[in-house]
């Protein structure tokens, strides 16, 4: 079974986030980008020869490879209990020589445990160029975003 993403706005999401619109000439790893999709949001920058992404979906990342044949597609086996539950469980990540100037995540940590959580983002972290920033949201289950009483 394959899940492919519709959404195209993620770069506007990630760009807004970081403050950084023009990504051109800018590593980027796209961790659980499915099909590309942040690379099909009218607004991005992003050079396709420059664009990695790593899925737990064969299927999905093939799409992707069909439609942006000049970026780089890796299949990462990791056990997911909704998208790849035959997978192996707490996987390393691929070895990769490249070293990232943007590594983003969208909806990746929410299915996920928080000890895979944190051993991802502690890998992810690690494949930054020094001067490199990750980013990816997250539900914060005390924020609360709007008053509990509107005069």
């Amino acid at each position: 079974m394959t899940f492919l993403s519709t959404r195209t706005w993620q770069f506007t999401y990630f760009a807004r986030q970081l403050g950084e619109w023009s990504w051109r000439g800018k590593d980027v790893l796209d961790f659980g980008g499915n099909i590309g999709n942040i690379l099909r949001d009218p607004n991005s920058t992003i050079d396709p020869g420059r664009y990695w992404c790593i899925d737990v979906d064969e299927q999905a990342l093939e799409k992707g490879r069909r439609a942006y044949p000049e970026a780089h597609w890796l299949f990462y086996d990791r056990y997911c209990f909704f998208f790849n539950s035959r997978g192996v469980p707490r996987l390393k990540l691929p070895e990769i020589e490249q070293r990232f100037d943007y590594i983003v995540a969208y909806s990746v940590f929410t299915n996920t445990t928080v000890t895979d959580m944190l051993d991802l983002v502690g890998q992810l972290q690690g494949l930054l160029k020094p001067d490199g920033r990750f980013a990816f949201p997250f539900i914060d289950p005390r924020h609360r975003p709007w008053p509990e009483r509107f005069d």
